[in-house]
């Protein structure tokens, strides 16, 4: 009921104004359509094509300028005892470990945005195959150790990651895949933190809403590499060796308020359309009585026959609205009678009634609607003729002449 009580509230409004809100809707689409073309007022302006062609547009950060810096540190544990190390000892961020005498490494990836927000940081184990001579690898391998996300970051913050490898399972992987690949193809394992996170672009005003927010991912690199016996794992807090570039965030505030804006374009105009329409559609007394039943359905009784009152005085009334009001101002109900097409509702003395010109929803409740039967021209035409006094007078009998004979009488001898 409140879905549909809406829209005839909004039938309503057109039948009555529908001129009026076509012609605000239209201006409304126009002005919209006109910001979101020329970018005159949304943040988006400084990515439209007008402003990126002038010579004062301004400039967009490089791609590789990062504004984190990430690192990764390196915990490992002696598991057999050797000449060099104890079983037990604790080496952490060493440049070489002793491959037959550690079993599992730590790895923990950071990241600290000093201008930006951390979003989220995974710590990958990846493994590529190279051609000779060649600087992009033909067969990778990825495999995501730990990943979080972060909603609540505070600038500066050092953000961390990690998960345990088992060394010897790496080395044996890597040698499969050499020899599986050839002894001319260079396979590489890696340890890899990607950081994504966003950073604030201003735009050419002082306005707070004219800026516009950038995503960015970092990848920072660390290379394991195998000896006969060792294994080097480097930990390092220099800056992110590479990046997968910048773009503009589908999170930025142009593009939400652009992208608002082109919703109201096209349901202005479709409002438009509707209001244009529904003016020369609807019929206000019918739409009005419509939205009247709706409201006021819960204090209708429907019957099917209404016995005449005791009241001494009829009164009708102008809507089904005032009546339901006599009703509850009496904390009583009103009721409609389906053969009468009817609403009725006695006070005492008085019988308020009220007859609209179109069947409610609920009139055919005990059956088809009984409506009156037009008399036609000829039935009318027999009333009257029967009616007529003229016509209707009778015929006195008329006397015998008897200065003339009958034809029948006897000839006198």
């Amino acid at each position: 009921m409140g879905s549909s009580l809406y829209l005839l509230r909004v039938k309503s409004a057109v039948a009555d104004s529908g001129i009026a809100i076509a012609v605000g809707l239209l201006l409304m689409c126009i002005l919209s359509a006109v910001i979101v073309s020329t970018g005159v007022i949304t943040p988006v302006s400084n990515y439209s094509p007008t402003v990126l062609l002038s010579d004062d547009a301004t400039e967009s950060p490089s791609e590789t300028e990062h504004l984190i810096t990430q690192a990764n540190d390196v915990d490992a544990r002696v598991s057999h005892s050797t000449a060099a190390y104890t079983s037990g000892q604790q080496l952490r961020n060493e440049h070489a470990y002793p491959l037959g005498a550690v079993d599992n490494v730590t790895v923990i990836g950071s990241s600290k945005g000093e201008a930006a927000t951390v979003t989220q940081q995974e710590l990958v184990l990846a493994y590529q195959a190279t051609l000779p001579g060649e600087s992009s690898a033909f067969w990778s391998d990825t495999t995501v150790l730990a990943e979080q996300s972060f909603e609540d970051y505070s600038e500066g913050e050092v953000v961390r990651v990690q998960d345990t490898i088992n060394i010897s399972d790496v080395e044996q992987r890597q040698e499969s895949l050499q020899d599986d690949f050839g002894g001319d193809v260079n396979v590489e394992t890696m340890v890899l933190v990607r950081t994504q996170y966003e950073y604030t672009h201003p735009g050419k005003t002082t306005d707070p809403g004219d800026d516009t927010v950038i995503s960015k991912s970092a990848e920072h690199t660390n290379k394991i590499s195998f000896t006969e016996q060792l294994f080097v794992l480097p930990n390092t807090a220099e800056e992110t060796s590479s990046t997968t570039g910048g773009e503009q965030s589908s999170q930025s505030n142009g593009g939400l308020l652009n992208i608002l804006l082109i919703a109201l374009t096209v349901m202005s105009g479709i409002g438009a359309v509707y209001s244009i329409v529904g003016a020369r559609r609807y019929d206000s007394e019918h739409v009005r009585f419509e939205l009247d039943e709706a409201r006021h359905e819960e204090w209708v009784t429907i019957i099917d026959r209404f016995k005449d009152s005791s009241a001494s005085t009829t009164s009708r009334v102008r809507s089904l609205s005032d009546l339901v009001d006599l009703a509850i101002d009496k904390h009583d109900r009103v009721v409609y009678c389906c053969t009468e097409h009817k609403y009725y509702f006695v006070d005492g003395d008085v019988q308020y009634e009220y007859e609209p010109d179109v069947y409610p929803s609920y009139a055919n409740t005990f059956g088809d609607v009984v409506t009156p039967q037009a008399t036609t021209d000829e039935e009318e035409q027999a009333d009257t003729v029967e009616s007529d006094p003229e016509t209707d007078s009778t015929t006195e009998p008329q006397e015998e002449d008897t200065d003339h004979p009958s034809n029948d009488d006897p000839p006198e001898t």
